[in-house]
C-alpha cells in the first residue's frame, strides 16, 4: 500500500527463490512487520522450518505445481496481484471479484543457468536450468514498480531490509532502482542463453567502427576458443583483441606459468602478468605494466578468476574478461558491472589450431600456425648463446617471458622484462629503433621505482640489424638480449654485447606478426 509521499508499505509479499538461505533474514523482518508471505512450495517449507509464517502459492491459487515444477507461479491470481494498477477502481474491483491479493513486494531469483553455462554443461542441462516463471515474475514486477518493489539480488535483500527497518517502507526512488536492476538482471540472463544457443554464429555489436555491421562464425573444421559470451555484446574489435590476448595467455601457461593475465588493446599486448599465487596478482602486475594503455582493453586469464578480482578491477576499466571457467558467485556479483563483458573460453581449442586464415586483396590467405610457445620447452637447449658471458637462471627466466611476449606482439616488437615482470612493450612499429625507444620509455618509470638491482632482458621478434638498439638500453642496466640473429652485422652486435658484458642469445627463428 502506498503513502501519499510515494512510500510503499508492504502488506503482502511473494517469495520464490532457488537460494533460500539468503532470504531468511528479510522474511523474518517481513513477518515481524505483519507482512503476509506467499511462497512456492520449496521456499514455504524452508521458511516455516525457520519460524516464518508463509502461505503456499498452491493453497492460494487452488492449483498445484505441475510438470515437475516447471509451472508454479504462472497463474492469473499471481500476475493479476502484481500487474493491477492499485489506484484504479476498475482494477481493484476485478481483484476483489476474482479474490486476488495485491502483492507489494516480490523477491525472486532464477535457476542457475549462468553457473551451468560457465561449467560447460550440455544443452539438456542448460535448457532445464532456463527459468520461465521467475523471469516472468521479474519483468511483471519491474513493470509495476509504481506499486511493487522487486528484489532479485542478495545485495538488494540487505538494502531493502535496512530501509524497512529505518522507515517502515520502500521509497519510490528505491523501487525505481530495483526495477532497473531487475531489467538488467533479466537482460543478462537472456543474453547468456541466446549466446549459448547461437552455436558460434554470433552477430556482433558492430564492426571496427559503429557504422559497420559484423558477425562471428567458426571456420569449418576448426573449433573456436570462444565457447560462449556470457555477459554483454561482443564487438568485432573485442574478438580481434581476444585472439592475441588468449594466445599469449595460454602460451605462457603452456610454458609453465601457473597464473597468467594478459591485456590487449588495439591488437597489441599492453599488459602481461605472471604469478605463482593467484590470477588477481597476475592481473595487477599486468595492469601496472602500462595502466594508461590497459584502460579499455580486453583481459584474458589462464584459469578461473578469484572473487577478489572484481575488487581489483574497481577503477580500472576492462572491457572484456575472458577465462575458461567462472564461479556462480563471481558471475552474480559481476552483473552490476554494466560495461564489463564476460566471455568463457574453450581452453583446449586455444593452441590447437593448425591453420590461420585471413582475407586480403580480395582473396583468402592461409598459413601454418606459428607455435612460438614450443620454443620455450627446454629454452636452454633450443637457443644458442653467442656471447662470451653465459646466462644465469634469472636471465633465462626473464628471456623466456620476454621472448614469449615478443612473439605475440605486432611487429616490429621489442620487449624489456625481468624474470616475472614485463617492464616495457614496443610494438607495431615500422622501425625497430622506434620499437626500442617505445619499450625503453615505458620501462624507465617502472625501473626507477625499484630499490634493488634488477636483471633486465631485451627481446626482439626480428634480428637487430645494428647494435644501436642494444646500446641504447645499457643505461637501464641491460643484462641479456634474446633475438633471432641472422643479420649480416651479427658479429658487430655480438662484439658490442661482449664489450658491455651483456648476454646475447640467438633463437635462430623469428616471430613476425602483421
Amino acid at each position: 500500500m502506498l503513502h501519499n509521499e510515494g512510500v510503499l508499505v508492504p502488506k503482502k509479499a511473494l517469495i520464490s527463490v532457488t537460494n533460500k538461505e539468503l532470504i531468511k533474514d528479510l522474511s523474518i523482518e517481513l513477518n515481524r512487520m505483519g507482512v503476509e508471505i506467499y511462497c512456492t512450495r520449496g521456499t514455504a517449507s524452508y521458511l516455516k522450518e525457520h519460524g516464518v509464517n508463509a502461505r503456499s502459492i498452491e493453497e492460494y491459487t487452488g492449483f498445484p505445481e505441475i510438470l515437475d515444477g516447471r509451472v508454479k507461479t504462472l497463474h492469473p491470481k499471481i500476475f493479476g496481484g502484481i500487474l493491477a494498477k492499485k489506484d484504479q477502481t476498475e482494477h481493484l474491483s476485478q481483484l476483489k471479484e476474482h479474490q486476488i491479493v495485491q502483492f507489494d513486494l516480490v523477491c525472486v531469483d532464477l535457476y542457475p543457468v549462468l553457473k551451468v553455462i560457465g561449467e560447460g554443461a550440455d544443452l539438456k542441462k542448460v535448457i532445464e536450468n532456463t527459468d520461465i516463471g521467475g523471469i516472468s515474475l521479474i519483468r511483471a514486477s519491474a513493470k509495476a514498480f509504481n506499486y511493487v518493489a522487486v528484489v532479485v539480488e542478495p545485495t538488494d535483500y540487505v538494502n531493502v531490509l535496512n530501509e524497512l527497518k529505518k522507515t517502515g517502507g520502500i521509497s519510490y526512488d528505491t523501487r525505481k532502482t530495483l526495477a532497473a536492476n531487475a531489467f538488467r538482471h533479466s537482460s543478462n540472463y537472456d543474453s547468456a542463453i541466446y549466446n549459448y544457443l547461437s552455436s558460434g554464429d554470433m552477430p556482433l555489436r558492430y564492426g571496427e567502427n559503429p557504422h559497420q555491421t559484423a558477425s562471428y562464425s567458426a571456420i569449418a573444421g576448426q573449433k573456436s576458443f570462444i565457447q560462449k559470451a556470457i555477459k554483454g555484446e561482443i564487438s568485432y574489435n573485442n574478438i580481434l583483441d581476444l585472439d592475441g590476448a588468449v594466445e599469449l595467455c595460454f602460451g605462457l601457461k603452456h610454458a609453465g606459468y601457473k597464473y597468467v593475465a594478459v591485456i590487449v588493446k588495439h591488437g597489441s599486448p599492453c599488459g602481461i602478468g605472471v604469478s605463482s599465487a593467484s590470477n588477481t596478482e597476475a592481473f595487477l602486475k599486468a595492469w601496472d605494466c602500462d595502466p594508461l594503455s590497459s584502460y579499455g582493453g580486453v583481459l584474458a586469464l589462464s584459469s578461473e578468476p578469484e572473487m577478489d578480482l572484481l575488487d581489483a578491477l574497481k577503477g580500472k576499466f576492462v572491457e572484456v574478461l575472458a577465462a575458461p571457467k567462472y564461479s556462480t558467485e563471481l558471475l552474480t556479483r559481476a552483473e552490476d558491472r554494466k560495461k564489463l563483458k564476460i566471455v568463457q573460453l574453450n581452453e583446449t581449442a586455444v593452441l590447437n589450431q593448425n591453420n590461420l586464415y585471413r582475407t586480403a586483396a580480395g582473396g583468402m590467405l592461409k598459413q601454418d600456425r606459428d607455435p612460438w610457445w614450443q620454443d620455450l620447452d627446454g629454452i636452454k637447449n633450443n637457443f644458442k648463446v653467442v656471447s662470451k658471458k653465459t646466462p644465469n637462471d634469472d636471465e633465462y627466466a626473464a628471456m623466456k617471458l620476454a621472448w614469449a611476449t615478443a612473439a605475440a606482439t605486432k611487429s616490429n616488437a621489442v620487449i624489456l622484462a625481468t624474470k616475472d615482470e614485463i617492464l616495457g612493450i614496443g610494438g607495431g612499429c615500422v622501425s625497430r629503433i622506434d620499437a626500442t625507444n617505445m619499450a625503453l620509455e615505458k620501462a624507465k618509470g617502472r625501473l626507477a621505482a625499484k630499490k634493488d638491482k634488477t636483471i633486465v632482458v631485451m627481446a626482439s621478434d626480428g634480428f637487430f640489424p645494428f647494435a644501436d638498439s642494444i646500446e641504447s638500453a645499457l643505461k637501464l642496466g641491460l643484462s641479456a638480449v634474446i633475438e633471432p640473429g641472422g643479420s649480416i652485422r651479427d658479429e658487430d652486435v655480438i662484439s658490442s654485447c661482449d664489450k658491455n658484458g651483456v648476454v646475447l642469445v640467438f633463437t635462430g627463428k623469428r616471430h613476425f606478426r602483421h
